[in-house]
């Protein structure tokens, strides 16, 4: 599960309690800005996708600590899911 602070994404597996740190990145200058409007714009939200399967299912929970007043919209919702996927690609590829 991805943890995105401006300038650095951190990866750990959830698996474990506590969490095990399995990778960081520095983030592009793209993505940092990114996240930084995000934060100044977007209110707190939790958001969990599951595939439904009763056995060996899998959820995605999608936790954002915004400071701003506007309610996430599926699109930025799906903004942020691209760059969680495309942290935990750079840490895999590491």
């Amino acid at each position: 599960m991805p943890t995105v602070l401006a300038g650095t994404a951190t990866v750990s597996n959830c698996a474990t309690d506590p969490p095990q740190v399995v990778g960081e990145i520095t983030l592009t200058n793209e993505q940092s800005q990114l996240m930084l409007t995000w934060l100044e714009e977007v209110a707190s939200f939790e958001h969990e996708q599951s595939d439904g399967a009763v056995a060996d299912s899998m959820s995605i929970v999608l936790t954002f600590e915004g400071q701003g007043d506007n309610e996430a919209t599926a699109d930025v919702m799906a903004e942020m899911e691209k760059l969680a996927m495309d942290v935990l690609a750079t840490v895999n590829n590491q």
